[in-house]
C-alpha cells in the first residue's frame, strides 16, 4: 500500500523543551493561591487583566487566579514554542515527499478546511471564555480537579505545537504540489 502525502523517514521531536514548556502550569496550579489573598496575587492578577489577555480560554471557577495565569501562560508561551518545536523538528528530521493522487482542487479543500479548524480552535481556546468547573459531565472534571486542569492545559499548550508543524507541512508542501499539478496540466 503506498501512502501519499509526506514520509517521514527519520523524526526528532524536542519532548524535553515541550515538557519544561508545561513544567510551569504544575507549578502555578499548586503554588498559586485560588485567590488573590495577598498584595502580590493582586499585583499579578491586576498585571494579567491590564497587561495580558484577562480571563479568556479554558478557566475553572473553582480556583480562578491558578487558572487565569495558567490561560495567560499558555497564550503568551505557545506561539513563542510552537514556533521553536516546528523549527526544531523539521531541522532534525528526515522526510520527503512522495504522490499526492488528489486533484489540486482537493488540496486546496484541505488547506481551507484547516484555516477553518485553526480559527476555530483559537476562538475556543483563546477568545472565548469558558468556565471548565460548570460544565456537567463532558469536561467539568478538567475544572474541579487541579491536577486535571494541570494535564488539560498542558495538552493545549502541546497541540498548538502539534498544530502548528501539521500546518507548516500542509502550507508548505501542498501549494508546491498544486503548482506541480497546474503547470503538468497545461
Amino acid at each position: 500500500m503506498q501512502q501519499y502525502g509526506i514520509r517521514f523517514e527519520q523524526t526528532r521531536i524536542p519532548y524535553l523543551i515541550t515538557i519544561f514548556s508545561c513544567m510551569p502550569i504544575f507549578l502555578f496550579i499548586y503554588f498559586v493561591p485560588v485567590n488573590a489573598d495577598s498584595q502580590f496575587y493582586q499585583d499579578v492578577e491586576n498585571f494579567i487583566d491590564q497587561n495580558l489577555f484577562g480571563r479568556v480560554g479554558m478557566w475553572s471557577s473553582v480556583f480562578p487566579l491558578p487558572s487565569k495565569v495558567i490561560t495567560n501562560y499558555v497564550c503568551v508561551v505557545a506561539p513563542v514554542l510552537s514556533l521553536f518545536f516546528t523549527w526544531s523538528t523539521i531541522k532534525h528530521s528526515a522526510f520527503r515527499a512522495t504522490d499526492y493522487p488528489a486533484s489540486p482542487v482537493r488540496l486546496i479543500a484541505l488547506m481551507l478546511c484547516w484555516v477553518v479548524l485553526i480559527v476555530f480552535l483559537l476562538y475556543v481556546f483563546i477568545v472565548d471564555e469558558t468556565n471548565l468547573a460548570s460544565d456537567g459531565r463532558r469536561y467539568g472534571y478538567f475544572g474541579r480537579y487541579r491536577i486535571l486542569y494541570a494535564f488539560w492545559s498542558s495538552a493545549i499548550l502541546y497541540g498548538a505545537c502539534v498544530m502548528t508543524l501539521v500546518s507548516y507541512m500542509i502550507f508548505r508542501f501542498f501549494p508546491v504540489v498544486i503548482i506541480n499539478k497546474l503547470r503538468l496540466s497545461r
